[in-house]
């Protein structure tokens, strides 16, 4: 089986080709294999008040009022970035560009042979992000028969931000990476499984 695709501008997003006994073959004038992004953005608010008030009479001359106001409220936020990496597993892959090549978000995985040949080659890994902000505060006032005998008030947050990278890989038996002008490595893998051969 042979994948070939000949097209002056090719972008592959989130694409699983596998080729067990065969090849992919590109050609094209700019390559982007990249990753998906899935983003989702929530946002959460609560709110409470309460009122408490409470009159006792004791006899015909005594009595007692008392009572209580809060109020409290809460903001909470949650962005998430995702990434899904690009897999392209094959017998031999063969990418060539004559101008240029991104690699972004991918896994390239070839059993034999892994050929690249562009002019500029950008090959990087992407982030998944989790960012995530809670606000909170509250007051209070409590009341008695002489008027106003306590007060309240309090103030929380909460910060989370985490970030996981997803490796970008290529690997095969024998990597061959051939660039006319440019290359830019980014917290990737580049990697020949094959064996070499020990000197006498």
């Amino acid at each position: 089986m042979q994948i070939t695709q000949s097209t002056q501008i090719t972008q592959i997003t989130q694409s699983t080709q596998t080729t067990h006994n065969g090849q992919i073959n590109i050609n094209s004038q700019n390559l982007n294999i990249l990753s998906s992004q899935d983003t989702n953005n929530t946002k959460s608010s609560t709110q409470h008040k309460n009122l408490n008030v409470s009159y006792t009479l004791y006899g015909t001359n005594s009595s007692n009022l008392s009572g209580s106001i809060s109020r409290d409220s809460s903001t909470s936020t949650s962005q998430q970035t995702t990434h899904n990496n690009t897999n392209l597993t094959a017998t031999n892959i063969n990418l060539n560009t004559t101008q240029d090549a991104k690699i972004k978000g991918a896994n390239l995985q070839a059993t034999n042979q892994l050929n690249i040949d562009t002019k500029n080659l950008e090959v990087s890994s992407v982030q998944n992000k989790h960012k995530a902000k809670t606000r909170s505060q509250g007051a209070s006032l409590g009341i008695g028969s002489s008027g106003v005998n306590s007060v309240g008030f309090n103030q929380s947050k909460a910060d989370e931000n985490s970030k996981t990278v997803l490796l970008t890989s290529m690997t095969a038996k024998q990597v061959n990476i051939n660039t006319q002008a440019h290359t830019q490595l980014t917290g990737s893998l580049i990697a020949a499984t094959g064996h070499r051969r020990q000197r006498r």
